[in-house]
C-alpha cells in the first residue's frame, strides 16, 4: 500500500486553556502529510484506538460523537488517496488537503473567493460596508500569515473561531466590539460563498461574539451652544467647528458632508442619497445649519469646507479645547469580556462621529419624537439607534426629580 492515515495529538503543542491539537497524517509514497482536525484534553484521548473518549457524567460535553464520526469518516474515505499511485513522486502539500477534505479543486478557492466577494461588495453595497468588508479581510489574512496556513473552507470550524479568538486579544490586543465587527463580515462572506456552492460548510454558523454597549460620547445641549458660539479666527478651527456642529445640527456623517453639494440643498431641506444606506433622505435644516452654509456662499458648487477626516478629529478637539468642554468623561473599553476605564478631559474624547450622537441626543433631550430622529439618521434597528438614548441621564434625572416634586 502507498497510502496510510493514522491519528494522533500533539502534547508539544498545548495551549493556555489546556487543549491538544487532533492530528491527521497521511502517508503518501513514504512521505507524512500532517493536517490539524480539532483540539481536545489530552486526558479524552485514546492512543491505542486513536479516538476520543467520553467525558464523564459531571463534565462538560467534549464533542467526542462529532469528532470520532468525523475520524472514521476519514479513514473510511482513505481509498481516495488511490489516485496518487499514478504519481511519479509525492504530491504536493495542497492537493492531499484537498482530498482528504474534499475541496473540489475545480471551485474557488478560498482567497479567490474572497477577493470575489469584496469585487461583489464594491459593485453592490455602500462604500463603508466595503470598506468595514476589507478591514475584516485583512484581519483573516493576518492571522493566516502568523500561523503561516493557506485558509481552506474545511479550516473553518470551532476551532478555528477559538484560535481566531486568541489571536485577536493575545497578539493584537483588539477591543471586544472589533472582534466582533469582523466575526460578523467574517460570516457575511462565508454564508456569500455558500450560496455561491463554493462550500458546503456550515461551522461558521456557530460563531457568536455579540457587541458591548460602550458609553455613549457626546456634547450636552449646553457644551454646543459654547461651541458654536465659540469666536474663533477664521482659519482652519473655524471651518473645523463649523463642519463639527453642522454635522449635529443635521445628523449628517462625515462622508455625506465631504459629498454634498449645492444641488442636494433645496431651500431649507437637504436632499440626498446617504452614502451608508444608499437611500434617498430628506433633511430639514434648522436655522443655525443655514447661517453656517450661507457662511460659505461664495464657496465653489460645495456649500462646505472640505477637510480631511483625521486633521477634522484634530482639529475638533483643540476648538472644544478652547471652548472648555474639559468634563471629566469616562472612556469604557472592553477586551476579552473584561472591562476598563479610563477618564480624560472631555475635549480628547470628541471627534467628528460624536456629532451625530450630538444630533441624536439633544433631539431625544428636546423632546423630538424618535421616528422623526431615526427618518433623519437613517437608523433601521432599534438596537443600534437605542444606546444613543441611554446617554441622557442627567435629561432622565432631571425628569424624575420633576416628576416627583410634582407629587
Amino acid at each position: 500500500m502507498t497510502y496510510n492515515i493514522s491519528f494522533y495529538i500533539a502534547k508539544n503543542r498545548t495551549d493556555k486553556k489546556g487543549h491538544v491539537p487532533i492530528y491527521a497524517q497521511i502517508t503518501i509514497k513514504s512521505k507524512n502529510y500532517p493536517f490539524q482536525i480539532e483540539k481536545i484534553k489530552e486526558r479524552y484521548w485514546n492512543y491505542s484506538k486513536q479516538r476520543v473518549k467520553k467525558n464523564r457524567e459531571n463534565e462538560p460535553y467534549n464533542r467526542h460523537e462529532e469528532i470520532n464520526s468525523f475520524l472514521d469518516r476519514l479513514s473510511k474515505d482513505c481509498s481516495r488517496f488511490e489516485r496518487f499511485r499514478i504519481y511519479k513522486n509525492a504530491p504536493n502539500r495542497i492537493e492531499v488537503k484537498n482530498t482528504l477534505f474534499n475541496i473540489d479543486p475545480e471551485k474557488k478557492s478560498f482567497d479567490v473567493a474572497y477577493e470575489e466577494f469584496l469585487i461583489y461588495t464594491e459593485k453592490n453595497k455602500a462604500y463603508n460596508t466595503l470598506r468595514g468588508r476589507k478591514t475584516a479581510r485583512n484581519f483573516i489574512k493576518k492571522y493566516a500569515d502568523h500561523f503561516s496556513v493557506e485558509l481552506q473552507y474545511s479550516d473553518i470550524n470551532l476551532q478555528f473561531f477559538d484560535n481566531l479568538y486568541d489571536f485577536a486579544f493575545e497578539e493584537l490586543d483588539l477591543e471586544d466590539n472589533a472582534f466582533a465587527s469582523y466575526v460578523a463580515k467574517f460570516k457575511s462572506f462565508m454564508k456569500w460563498a455558500k450560496k455561491q456552492k463554493y462550500h458546503g460548510n456550515d461551522a461558521y454558523k456557530e460563531f457568536s461574539f455579540s457587541e458591548k454597549n460602550k458609553n455613549v460620547i457626546c456634547l450636552t445641549p449646553d457644551e454646543f451652544k459654547a461651541l458654536y458660539n465659540l469666536k474663533i479666527e477664521e482659519g482652519r478651527l473655524d471651518k473645523a467647528r463649523d463642519l463639527y456642529c453642522f454635522s449635529c445640527l443635521t445628523g449628517l456623517r462625515y462622508s455625506d458632508m465631504k459629498t454634498l453639494n449645492r444641488a442636494h440643498i433645496k431651500g431649507d431641506i437637504i436632499q440626498k442619497n446617504i452614502k451608508k444606506t444608499t437611500e434617498y433622505d430628506s433633511i430639514p435644516l434648522l436655522p443655525q445649519a443655514l447661517e453656517i452654509l450661507n457662511k460659505y456662499n461664495n464657496e465653489s458648487f460645495r456649500p462646505l469646507p472640505i477637510i480631511s477626516n483625521q486633521k477634522l478629529n484634530d482639529y475638533i478637539k483643540e476648538c472644544c479645547e478652547l471652548a472648555e468642554i474639559n468634563a471629566p468623561t469616562v472612556k469604557i473599553s472592553y477586551r476579552r469580556n473584561k472591562i476598563s476605564e479610563a477618564v480624560f478631559p472631555k475635549h480628547q474624547l470628541i471627534t467628528v462621529h460624536t456629532a451625530r450622537k450630538t444630533f441624536i441626543t439633544i433631539g431625544f433631550m428636546m423632546g423630538l419624537d424618535v421616528k422623526i430622529i431615526k427618518s433623519i439618521t437613517g437608523h433601521k434597528k432599534d438596537a443600534t439607534f437605542d444606546k444613543y438614548l441611554k446617554i441622557a441621564d442627567d435629561f432622565k434625572k432631571e425628569k424624575l426629580l420633576n416628576a416627583w416634586n410634582n407629587l
